[in-house]
């Protein structure tokens, strides 16, 4: 099954779905080789905790340029980055870049990204709902400061009062994924906070909030639910309630990936589908 994902492409799975659209970038290959290190070879455990919070990747001359790290040779070469600035895929150049402008960090961005891709929260701007553009980029002002003037409109709170925390943990982040202790001459401020059901998460910097959200119920759950819609290549339905429940009840014990993936296979979501308008079950 392993092997089947990796000669597929498909080892990535839902984790990188909707990350990485710029396909071609030359930061992509680093993402997903750190990936397929997970899943395969020697020292592979498939732990989500690995994926969210490892500091090892693969470099290459030009991206070792942004990490500030030497490398031999030519070509991706694994590296054990600083654990104080880096901890798994979100941290990696990939994903910063990709949730971010020419120039702009754009912490909505990649907070909305976390909140959707790794805890399931869906945030939808109501269609009667205007909400003002951030303020143009200004040298007296830091990214942070220039969107907490813009989350405080009342027509932004909604969303943004969850969404932009979660983004300014990647605030020590430029757009291009490298690590800054000051922007415009003024100290960055990436500590933040927000709330989960199973209790509030609080964080210096991204680090140390993928640390937290890694032990999480919301996102072993959630996780478990992208690999079922990635599987099923639609959205889970009331259905499939009673898969979702056992496969999420397996992951909270092994936290294995390589495990859930064998495990959704022997899921009657899996092996079974509903009836579409006009079958009768033979």
């Amino acid at each position: 099954m392993a092997g089947d994902l990796r000669t597929q492409g498909h080892a990535e799975g839902p984790v990188l779905h909707g990350l990485l659209p710029g396909r071609g970038r030359r930061d992509d290959p680093e993402t997903k080789e750190f990936v397929n290190s997970v899943f395969f070879g020697p020292k592979a455990d498939g732990k989500l905790e690995t994926l969210l919070t490892s500091n090892h990747s693969f470099v290459d001359e030009n991206l070792a340029k942004i990490y500030k790290v030497s490398v031999p040779g030519k070509g991706l070469q694994p590296v054990d980055l600083d654990n104080t600035q880096r901890a798994g895929i979100f941290t990696e150049g990939s994903f910063l870049a990709t949730k971010a402008d020419a120039g702009d960090s754009l912490p909505p961005r990649r907070g909305d990204s976390v909140l959707h891709r790794l805890l399931c929260i869906e945030l939808k701007i109501p269609d009667n709902l205007d909400v003002p553009a951030v303020a143009d980029p200004n040298p007296m002002q830091t990214t942070r400061q220039r969107f907490e003037v813009h989350g405080t409109a009342a027509c932004a709170m909604a969303c943004h009062s969850l969404i932009d925390p979660v983004g300014f943990a990647f605030e020590e982040f430029d757009a291009v994924g490298g690590y800054r202790s000051t922007e415009n001459g003024m100290p960055i401020n990436s500590t933040s906070s927000f709330s989960l059901p199973s209790g509030p998460v609080n964080f210096k910097n991204a680090v140390e909030m993928v640390n937290v959200l890694s032990k999480r119920p919301e996102t072993t759950d959630c996780m478990v639910k992208q690999w079922l819609r990635y599987g099923l290549r639609r959205v889970d339905a009331a259905g499939d309630a009673p898969s979702l429940k056992a496969l999420q009840a397996g992951f909270k014990t092994s936290g294995d990936l390589r495990e859930l993936v064998v495990a959704l296979t022997k899921t009657r979501s899996f092996t079974h589908r509903t009836l579409s308008d006009g079958e009768v079950a033979q």
